[in-house]
């Protein structure tokens, strides 16, 4: 994984992002970012790291949520 992160880091944003695109697995429509988009710290290198997102709610329990206590 380190040596796929260290290609990675060789290319700029811009070009990761076109060619996840013309990998055709999302829509071109989506990723899009907002205006103003800027470098907060324009001094530091790119970097590429691993991102998880998720949602967590206490509210909407799932299903079996009784059997896992």
């Amino acid at each position: 994984m380190a040596d796929l992160f260290t290609e990675l880091a060789r290319h700029d944003t811009p070009t990761i992002a076109n060619a996840i695109q013309g990998l055709g697995i999302r829509p071109a429509t989506d990723g899009f970012t907002r205006p103003p988009v800027h470098a907060v710290f324009d001094s530091l290198p790119a970097i590429v790291g691993r991102a998880v997102t998720l949602t967590i709610t206490s509210t909407d329990p799932f299903d079996d949520a009784a059997a896992e206590r």
